[in-house]
This record gives structure tokens, C-alpha cells and sequence, in this order.
């Protein structure tokens, strides 16, 4: 499987959903990050698979998640929302007002795998995200692996 994105960090605050303020700032920091795959979905046939790996990294005590953790925020966001939104940046968002993302991958219906996880960092300067996307063509076989991206 050759790879699209190779092990990537983003640096800035991982975000689920929310308003499109606090959406809006994360989908830019992928933007930044990520700006020289943009629009590499193109060059795939329309059957392209992708196989994506995340390591969130992120601070629940942050005030930049708003109120003060209660004992069943301290793990931070849903990682599946995180999940959601970045794959978001990664494609093509549909909502007015954000950033329209990077067309990386044909659309986030393309992504076949999936492998995601936390970390618990302390500091804002530390939070961000680490991504690697791998383009599955039908020809390497099964998909069965993306490979660390710790």
C-alpha cells in the first residue's frame, strides 16, 4: 500500500463538534499542516480505498476545551469525534462557514480503516495530532495494515 500522507504532526487543539468557531480552528491547523497534499484525491480512480491512523494528542485540563474537566471529562474529547472532524479536514466538509477542506482522500465514505487513539499530554504547546493516510489500490493485497504512526 503506498503511502499517501506520511506520519504527519498537526499541531494546534484536537476538536470534535462543536460551534464552527472552535470546528473552523481546527480544520485550518489540518489545512496548515497537511497543505501540500491538497487535492491529491485526484489523481485516484473513483474506487480509491484509504486506510487512515491518528494519534490525538491532547489536554483535558485546557481551558481551550472550555469549563474546568468533571470527573467524566478527564479523558478529553470522544475520540470518535475527533476521528470525525479530521477525516472532515481530510475530505470535503459540507458546512457553510468552515474551511472546505483538503480533498486528500475522494471522501471520507472512501476511508476503509481506521485506527485512532489518545494521549494525554499536559500543555496546549503539546497538543496536535499525528496522521498518516496510505492509499490502498486492490493490488498490494489485503488491508490489513497502515503501520504505526506513533
Amino acid at each position: 500500500m503506498p503511502t499517501l500522507v506520511p506520519r504527519t504532526w498537526i499541531a494546534g487543539v484536537p476538536r470534535g463538534y462543536g460551534n464552527n468557531r472552535v470546528a473552523a480552528e481546527w480544520l485550518q491547523a489540518i489545512e496548515h499542516a497537511l497543505s501540500a497534499y491538497r487535492n491529491a484525491s485526484v489523481a485516484h480512480p473513483e474506487h480509491a480505498r484509504y486506510n487512515v491512523a491518528f494519534e490525538f494528542h491532547i489536554d483535558p485540563t485546557s481551558a481551550r476545551y472550555g469549563a474546568k474537566p468533571k470527573p467524566f471529562r478527564i479523558h478529553g474529547p470522544d475520540v470518535d469525534n475527533l476521528v470525525k472532524q479530521t477525516l472532515d479536514g481530510l475530505a470535503q466538509t459540507r458546512s457553510k462557514g468552515l474551511p472546505p477542506g483538503l480533498r486528500i482522500v475522494t471522501d471520507d465514505k472512501a476511508v476503509h480503516r481506521v485506527i485512532a487513539s489518545k494521549v494525554i499530554v499536559s500543555g496546549d504547546d503539546r497538543m496536535g495530532a499525528w496522521v498518516k493516510i496510505r492509499f490502498v489500490d486492490g493490488a498490494d493485497g489485503p488491508d490489513d495494515e497502515i503501520g504505526d504512526v506513533a
